[in-house]
């Protein structure tokens, strides 16, 4: 739909002095910005991602990063009146496989675990979560910030009530107990 007159109010106002104009850079200034962003992407680490015009940070890093901002009050839920928080823990061998196996989806990270392995690592977790429920405390498993993601995206289908939290997580405070380590058998 065409409104009469329009283009010229806009014409006009791209002309008029006060209106802000958008600064222009040559080609030799554009290197300079690119060798500028790249530095400031080696300070902060491989999560910072360059786009023709465009700096953004990886939606995964930020989900983690205010997740420890708001560590305490997460970790709070799951503590008795003592700030004990009883979790469970992944065998370090069995959370290295985990992080080697991270990639990146249409749908965010995801662990690719070989099948036969994914079902072991499932049937093991499973198995410790009923056990935690069996003795009334709640699920949750404590990991590294790398394998947070990967443990509830690759449980999140067979246990939706699992709370997974990284040890970042976890305010100074709070005392924590150990219930068990998820190993899967060879």
């Amino acid at each position: 739909v065409e409104v009469p007159g329009r283009e010229r109010r806009v014409e006009a106002a791209a002309h008029d002095e006060r209106a802000p104009q958008r600064e222009r850079r040559s080609h030799d200034e554009e290197p300079e910005r690119e060798r500028h962003l790249r530095a400031l992407g080696a300070q902060v680490g491989p999560e910072l991602r360059e786009v023709p015009g465009v700096v953004r940070l990886d939606g995964a890093f930020l989900v983690e990063k205010v997740r420890q901002a708001l560590g305490r009050q997460i970790s709070l839920q799951y503590c008795d009146e003592a700030k004990t928080l009883r979790v469970l823990t992944i065998e370090p061998a069995l959370e290295k496989r985990i992080i080697d196996s991270r990639v990146e989806t249409g749908r965010g990270l995801a662990a690719a675990l070989e099948p036969a392995l994914h079902r072991r690592w499932i049937t093991a977790l499973s198995n410790a979560v009923r056990a935690v429920q069996e003795q009334g405390y709640h699920e949750v498993v404590l990991c590294s910030e790398a394998a947070r993601p990967l443990v509830k995206a690759s449980s999140a289908r067979e246990i939706p009530h699992l709370a997974v939290l990284s040890s970042l997580e976890v305010a100074s405070d709070i005392t924590v107990e150990s219930l068990g380590e998820i190993r899967v058998e060879a």
